[in-house]
């Protein structure tokens, strides 16, 4: 037997190369964070689209990511330009606040969300790398929701907003060594 990190762990049969273990065990176990989702939209806007929102609850928080087009929200005297991969998460004013198509279409998710212990840096536009994955999971979720299935629903935009947290983290990795190897190179 061998002791990995304070416990003992038995290990059958012989040392070879089609057996191994990947492991990480921390010291304390954390909380997930806990989510309430209101309501999830998939929009294909022409450029006509144009909203003027009325204000939402106390509490309440709005992920919008953009898929394709360009779109701009304008919330507590901020201006944020969606792109496609953008994601922002924000609190929305308590009094209007306004989105609209920049150019010809804006295709954006956005999902209405309880406000607290968000994992995503608020009021920021984080750009992420889109795909059929990421996809999947905002039509699973939409799927669940428009069944009735709340917790469900809630549980798949933990698991968006974990994914999408991974990806920013990423690009900020990526950029870090991109600016590093720039700097090297000078």
């Amino acid at each position: 037997y061998y002791e990995i990190n304070g416990g003992f762990y038995i290990i059958f049969g012989e040392r070879s190369e089609s057996m191994f273990v990947d492991f990480c065990k921390t010291g304390t176990p954390s909380v997930s964070p806990s989510v309430r989702l209101w309501t999830v939209y998939h929009l294909k806007a022409d450029h006509s689209y144009r909203v003027c929102h009325r204000p939402f609850p106390t509490g309440k928080a709005v992920l919008v990511m953009t898929i394709s087009g360009k779109g701009f929200l304008e919330n507590q005297g901020f201006r944020y330009t969606l792109e496609p991969g953008s994601v922002l998460l924000f609190t929305p004013d308590q009094g209007e606040f306004f989105y609209h198509t920049a150019e010809e279409i804006w295709e954006f998710w956005w999902f209405e969300i309880s406000e607290c212990h968000r994992l995503l840096k608020q009021n920021v536009v984080h750009s992420v790398t889109t795909d059929r994955l990421l996809t999947q999971m905002f039509e699973a979720c939409l799927s669940s929701l428009r069944q009735g299935r709340k917790e469900l629903a809630s549980s798949m935009f933990l698991g968006i907003e974990a994914q999408l947290v991974h990806r920013v983290w990423q690009n900020t990795k990526r950029d870090e060594k991109q600016e590093l190897f720039q700097k090297a190179c000078k």
